[in-house]
């Protein structure tokens, strides 16, 4: 029996990839997406053709939306983003990107091709 379902995204290709639980009952999803994407009437404008995406949803629905992007090409590949729900709040956030990565104030730059990133998100 199908209890909820909600769609997320825009006209350009988008995907979820992660998804967690924490011991409150809060949902965590990550995935990538192109242009804005619509999450529950919160806009996400994306730089790039593969930004990344983090959402939050409590008991009330939607509690935050996060999101990163890159200066450079495609950043965040299609269905690489994990996440993991860590003791004392907030997710971990794990994936591949190229050229560069820009969560809110914090810049990484790849090595060359495909480098890794490890994410704090929402603490």
């Amino acid at each position: 029996m199908l209890l909820n379902a909600s769609r997320i995204g825009a006209a350009k290709n988008d995907g979820g990839s992660g998804i967690a639980y924490d011991q409150a009952g809060n949902l965590y999803l990550a995935g990538v997406f192109a242009g804005t994407i619509n999450v529950v009437g919160h806009l996400l404008r994306g730089t790039k053709t593969h930004n990344l995406f983090v959402l939050k949803y409590g008991t009330a629905g939607l509690v935050w939306a996060k999101k990163a992007n890159g200066a450079g090409t495609d950043q965040f590949e299609s269905g690489n983003p994990r996440l993991s729900v860590i003791p004392g709040g907030g997710v971990l956030v794990t994936g591949a990107y190229l050229d560069t990565a820009v969560f809110g104030d914090i810049t990484l730059q790849s090595a060359g091709a495909e480098d890794i990133f490890l994410a704090l998100v929402g603490r």
